[in-house]
């Protein structure tokens, strides 16, 4: 019992270390890293479009899976936010729509940015708005 109560204390802390390597080194570049290349290669078709949807997706999950462990992306990222959640929800819709109404930004834009279910997903809007509209993301139309 003694052999495996060490073993398990042993593993416990190789696992704790990879995922402090994980939450401090890695996940942070490789969020950076697949945000690149995304806008990058753009998203002229589908097939790009989903990919790097993914490819973000994947690298998001992954730093909010060993998020425990990046301590600086922590304390310095939500938790100096003094705004509470549903105050900054708000005033980020409020925004959002006044932009729209102000015509900087174009209702389809504003639509994609108004929930995250489609804000995780617009480099799929993105190819739908180019394909259907002839125009990027971001661009209103006026000229």
């Amino acid at each position: 019992m003694r052999v495996i109560y060490r073993n398990n204390i042993l593993q416990f802390w190789i696992d704790l270390l990879a995922y402090l390597l994980l939450g401090l080194w890695v996940t942070p570049a490789l969020v950076s890293a697949a945000n690149d290349h995304a806008k990058d290669v753009g998203n002229d078709d589908f097939g790009t479009a989903v990919a790097n949807m993914a490819l973000i997706n994947m690298a998001h999950m992954m730093q909010t899976s060993t998020e425990d462990f990046n301590a600086l992306h922590s304390i310095f990222g939500r938790g100096v936010q003094w705004t509470p959640f549903a105050m900054q929800t708000l005033t980020n819709t409020t925004k959002r729509i006044s932009s729209c109404i102000s015509g900087n930004t174009d209702l389809y834009d504003t639509m994609v940015k108004l929930t995250a279910a489609t804000r995780t997903r617009e480099s799929v809007f993105d190819y739908i708005k180019v394909n259907t509209l002839g125009r990027p993301i971001g661009d209103n139309g006026k000229d």
